[in-house]
């Protein structure tokens, strides 16, 4: 009986060192290059007053947010966003060194219909009412993109300093055209870039200004008053990872300085989804409201 009683006890304290030991070679799987000494784990490095690299009192810096980690990890090695110019460039230099190294019954079989490489998913597409053949695409980690001869060719038309992920676009009927920032349609189990916010371009997309709605993480739909441009929905998702913040459904009339929210969600991690206005009533607004958890 007594050898009995001893075998749970060893169980448990093997467990608990394996755990320990999990937890400690755990603490090396960082974002970026192995802190000094990651190889060595029984080797500290030093610090003044005795402190060692292990002391919980000096926690290693990181990403603050689910949001935030899952952009780093998408994004490494780079520290910061890369310049999609560049890597638009590098990936058709790839593309022509391939095709002249297969020869022409493999080049003859692929036709690039752009963007390429860079865009990613498509999230929404519009038609510049003002310039003839020119459409823009929102591409969910490439930024805006714009073709001028209707399709046949695309363009970057997105700044490099702004996040990649587009979530809508909007014109206006002058040609004043709006992206909102952020996917809002995360796939079961998956998750998407966050953005910040709307932005407005009154150049065909040269150039990009604030317009409101910082923090709300994913902008899923715009939609533009046919009879008032200067009033304006947006289906705010907000974060998939934290409760509250800007989420719902907003409206703007004066062309994106100020916003109202219109339509609350009615748990705290409720937002909009989708808009539509009734192009005969535009009094009447539809809206698609959804709680991801």
């Amino acid at each position: 009986m007594r050898r009995l009683a001893i075998l749970p006890v060893l169980g448990l304290v093997l467990f608990s060192l394996s755990t320990v030991g999990d937890v400690r070679a755990g603490s090396y799987l960082t974002i970026g290059p192995a802190p000094a000494g990651a190889g060595e784990p029984d080797q500290e490095e030093a610090r003044p007053g005795g402190e060692t690299e292990g002391d919980a009192s000096a926690p290693e810096q990181g990403p603050a947010g689910a949001d935030q980690w899952f952009t780093a990890q998408r994004l490494y090695p780079y520290r910061s966003n890369p310049s999609l110019g560049a890597a638009y460039l590098t990936a058709q230099d790839q593309t022509v060194r391939l095709r002249a190294a297969a020869g022409p019954s493999i080049a003859a079989a692929w036709q690039p219909l752009g963007p390429t490489n860079i865009g990613g998913r498509i999230t929404d597409l519009v038609a510049d009412p003002t310039r003839a053949d020119t459409v823009y695409a929102g591409a969910a980690t490439g930024g805006v993109w714009r073709s001028t001869n209707a399709g046949q060719t695309f363009t970057s038309s997105w700044p490099a300093n702004l996040t990649p992920s587009i979530g809508a676009l909007a014109i206006t009927p002058t040609g004043t055209l709006y992206a909102g920032t952020g996917e809002g349609n995360p796939g079961g189990g998956s998750v998407t870039f966050p953005g910040n916010g709307v932005y407005r371009s009154t150049d065909a997309g040269a150039s990009w200004t604030p317009a409101g709605l910082a923090g709300s993480d994913r902008i899923a739909r715009l939609a533009i008053d046919p009879t008032n441009a200067n009033r304006i929905f947006a289906a705010a998702t907000g974060s998939l990872f934290v409760p509250g913040g800007v989420r719902g459904l907003y409206r703007t009339t004066d062309g994106g300085t100020t916003w109202q929210l219109v339509l609350g969600g009615s748990t705290a991690t409720t937002g909009a989804v989708d808009v539509a206005i009734d192009q005969n009533n535009p009094s009447r607004i539809f809206a698609v409201m959804w709680d991801h958890r």
